[in-house]
């Protein structure tokens, strides 16, 4: 089966649109045509790696043979709910919904298992759900910021009725991924978007500080490694590689780290800890001087974070980092589901063997692929008008 599912009709249709030789519509269409093998990338890679490391793990909950694993079907499901929200970001209630109809499918839908907390979370927000409206016409003649204030009074409540239970629990880190796959195809939207949509998505299932800016983080190391690979030439009208080394990205995450320091906040307790883990990683030589036995992971969002990102910043190669990722004890197959995400992204979707691809059942690929055909489709929307 071909990875790619191209749809011909749909690229014959392209070809001849009459809008395609607007003023920067081309230029954008070849900037997607760019962005798509890193797309590709961040999917598969966060597939194949949360698969092979729940298949080589002593896991409680083995994966089914071809399966994705939970944390790859729930991103799948808020990707769904981008597209049929129809780009409208403050409609979180829909992302809710997507993921509860992926909590309430059999073993075989959901990728076997669903995390405790995450099972937690989601069992508190059920009964809110019944008083919730999100048809399509509450969504278009509802004021947006009102919409927002009553998920956060939702947000509220739950984290008041679960308390600090998921404070110490990373399972679904990787949950707003396509939240950096939206914005990379949409190009005109402020990047502090990002982190208000990938907070919002990650405080469904665990409603605290920390565990929130850590997902914003790693959303916009994952927009950062696909983004920048597609720049238009402004001489010649056309989008070519410029590929965004580790080193840059390492220098990113810093300036992300130091503009963490104007919020601090005593109200806001969450970001001292997040500083003070990750400023002392300037440039891409603090990673690669750490030695794995530096770091003891637990369950905890911290530790898994940064040990899946020394496992991207500190290899050279995807299977490479994968190696380091599925050795580590604690939560590795979140740290293992992190990496994949961010290197499949930066290595592209070339860099996985096709063998480890392979192995997923046909509806697991088909459904992986019309994710991705969806995004484009909703950017190729956008253009015409």
């Amino acid at each position: 089966m071909s990875l790619y599912l191209e749809n011909d009709e749909r690229k014959e249709r392209l070809k001849n649109a009459t809008w395609i030789g607007r003023p920067n519509f081309a230029h954008r269409m070849e900037i997607i045509e760019c962005r798509r093998p890193g797309v590709r990338g961040a999917l598969y890679g966060m597939a194949v790696c949360e698969a092979i490391c729940l298949a080589n793990s002593q896991h409680p909950n083995p994966l089914d043979p071809g399966d994705f694993g939970p944390e790859t079907w729930m991103a799948m499901y808020t990707a769904g709910a981008i597209i049929k929200n129809d780009w409208r970001r403050t409609n979180h209630f829909m992302n809710v919904q997507e993921i509860m109809q992926w909590y309430k499918e059999p073993r075989t839908g959901r990728g076997g298992y669903v995390p405790h907390h995450i099972a937690l979370a989601l069992d508190a927000w059920e009964p809110h759900l019944e008083n919730i409206q999100t048809l399509r016409v509450d969504v278009e003649n509802e004021d947006p910021r009102f919409r927002m204030q009553r998920f956060g009074a939702i947000v509220d409540k739950i984290k008041a009725e679960i308390g600090n239970q998921t404070e110490n629990d990373s399972s679904g880190l990787s949950l707003a991924i396509p939240v950096a796959l939206h914005f990379v195809f949409k190009s005109d939207e402020p990047r502090s978007f990002i982190h208000t949509w990938a907070s919002a998505i990650a405080a469904i299932t665990h409603p605290n500080g920390v565990y929130c800016i850590l997902s914003s983080m790693f959303i916009e190391l994952v927009y950062n490694a696909i983004r920048l690979c597609g720049i238009v030439d402004r001489p010649i009208g056309r989008a070519v590689g410029i590929k965004k080394t580790k080193a840059q990205l390492a220098r990113t995450f810093a300036r992300h780290v130091d503009s963490l320091r104007p919020r601090v906040d005593p109200r806001r307790d969450y970001f001292l800890p997040i500083i003070s883990r990750f400023e002392n990683y300037k440039e891409i030589d603090d990673w690669k001087a750490k030695e794995s036995s530096d770091f003891m992971p637990t369950t905890s969002p911290m530790d898994t974070f940064e040990a899946a990102l020394w496992c991207f910043f500190s290899q050279d190669t995807f299977k490479e980092g994968l190696t380091q990722a599925i050795s580590f004890t604690g939560d590795a197959v979140m740290i293992s589901t992190l990496y994949g995400g961010l290197a499949g992204a930066y290595y592209e979707i070339n860099a996985i063997p096709p063998e480890w691809i392979r192995d997923f059942r046909v509806n697991a690929l088909y459904a992986m692929d019309t994710i991705v055909e969806g995004l484009e489709r909703m950017t190729e929307g956008l253009l015409r008008r």
